[in-house]
């Protein structure tokens, strides 16, 4: 059986990694009685549960140590924790706009300062800026990195936001400015009217690829997104460039419209249920092969090249029907 001191050694080491054991020697050097509390304690008895994740614990003691105040050099083991462990850069941000509401704009805004050091040491510093654009009837959240390249749509999945492309947007930011909105009835558009149908998101974007430029765009889109992306193009071939279709159907499935339309208000716009931090870590590894793949397909295509290709395959699928067809005109007819 493990010791409390090998139990709190090993949570300390777990939580802010050698720099916990350094700090712990440092505290025995003066005073051996506090760090046997901080270590058989705090981490040993209390932060070694199991009743709360290390990354809850985490999110907990930054949310306390800020509304504290003047605990800054605890503030910034902890964020840089949380984020070791787990939280999310936007769960954070949150955070500190939520501490506004109870602790007071001084509080949160140091926080934010704080919180902005350690992303940046950390480089996940968003790699553009946010802003909330009308599109028809809603209103919803639009990432955009700016930058002078051609504009990349990139269309986000059922129950996700466009935080999921997040770690794929560095790998396309230096060939394409970068646009990853809401869609409606996600995230920031979660009170949006429901769609009644595919073209409904496709009518979103067309509305909201005018807004940005008029010239064709590259558009990618994944899984619920390809199949928005699928219709879009095929309502206006001519303002897309290229097209990159991942994991999709290409046919709506009518079951998830009623569940839309009756759900609206259990979804209600929240960015928690739009991508739970348990999916977060194991995506990102996914998302970087995924702006690499991306980023491979798009050198040296063509304005039409995908339509072509598409044509094509089309092409060869209707003539081996026919040819099926045909062979099953003939045994019938022999039989």
């Amino acid at each position: 059986m493990m010791s409390l001191h090998a139990i709190g050694e090993r949570e300390l080491a777990a939580t802010d990694s050698a720099r916990g054991l350094t700090t712990e020697a440092a505290i025995r050097e003066i005073s051996p009685v506090l760090a046997d509390n901080l270590v058989q304690h705090a981490f040993g008895r209390v932060f070694a549960r199991t009743t709360l994740s290390r990354r809850d614990r985490e999110m907990a003691s930054v949310a306390i140590l800020a509304a504290m105040g003047a605990c800054e050099p605890q503030l910034d083991l902890h964020i840089e924790a949380a984020l070791r462990v787990g939280a999310d850069r936007d769960e954070l941000i949150a955070l500190a706009e939520h501490l506004s509401v109870y602790a007071g704009y001084p509080r949160s805004l140091n926080m934010l300062r704080r919180l902005r050091v350690a992303l940046e040491a950390a480089d996940l510093t968003p790699a553009g800026s946010l802003r909330t654009e009308r599109i028809r009837d809603m209103e919803t959240t639009v990432f955009d990195s700016r930058g002078e390249g051609p504009v990349m749509l990139l269309v986000h999945a059922l129950g996700l936001d466009w935080r999921m492309w997040r770690d794929v947007i560095p790998h396309l930011t230096s060939r394409f400015r970068v646009i990853a909105p809401d869609l409606r009835g996600f995230g920031s558009a979660g009170q949006a009217r429901p769609a009644t149908g595919i073209n409904d998101y496709a009518a979103d974007l067309k509305v909201l690829i005018d807004m940005l430029t008029p010239e064709p765009i590259h558009v990618a889109g994944l899984s619920l997104g390809g199949t928005v992306a699928l219709q879009l193009a095929s309502e206006h071939p001519r303002r897309l460039s290229t097209l990159s279709v991942i994991a999709a159907t290409a046919w709506p499935f009518p079951c998830v419209w009623r569940t839309r339309g009756s759900r609206s208000q259990e979804w209600n716009g929240s960015t928690d249920r739009a991508q739970p931090h348990t999916v977060v870590s194991r995506q990102r590894s996914c998302r970087e092969r995924l702006g690499r793949s991306l980023c491979a397909r798009l050198r040296g295509e063509s304005r039409t090249g995908w339509l072509d290709r598409g044509m094509a395959g089309a092409r060869q699928r209707e003539r081996g029907s026919h040819a099926a067809d045909d062979r099953r005109s003939h045994t019938d007819h022999r039989w």
